[in-house]
């Protein structure tokens, strides 16, 4: 199964057309690039796929369990953060459900048969951290 599949996906805006019926299929594990001149609307694409923007016309299939991530362009760095810290913060969601998962481990450690409702959370959250690709 691919990663991302396109079927007829065109984005206009206004009446200039950007992109039109751009059928589009990427594989697991492949590398692509998006050469082209300035203004033929490679980013206006990525920003399309990684659903930034919504396309005038067509569909996008993604892999269950998919995120497409974006890197700008233009720098939204911030100042007080290190290169690394800066890219870590993609994964800010998983790294706060990971921060939940380990106190509720703990939580379960000094409860002597822990409650049914901690369990259930847990569960739950634990669930959705692998979902969203949390142990991979």
């Amino acid at each position: 199964m691919s990663l991302i599949t396109t079927t007829g996906l065109s984005k206009s805006y206004g009446s200039v057309d950007i992109f039109s019926g751009l059928n589009l299929t990427i594989p697991p594990k492949s590398r692509i690039a998006l050469v082209g001149d300035n203004g033929i609307g490679k980013t206006t694409l990525l920003n399309v796929l990684a659903e930034i923007e919504s396309p005038s016309e067509g569909k996008i299939r993604r892999a269950n369990q998919l995120r497409a991530g974006y890197l700008p362009q233009k720098s939204s760095l911030s100042s007080d953060k290190t290169l690394w810290e800066e890219t870590l913060t993609a994964l800010d969601e998983l790294i706060k459900m990971e921060g939940e998962l380990k106190k509720l481990e703990e939580l379960m450690g000094q409860t002597e048969g822990s409650s049914e409702e901690l369990l259930l959370r847990y569960g739950s959250l634990q669930e959705k951290f692998e979902n969203l690709g949390g142990y991979t």
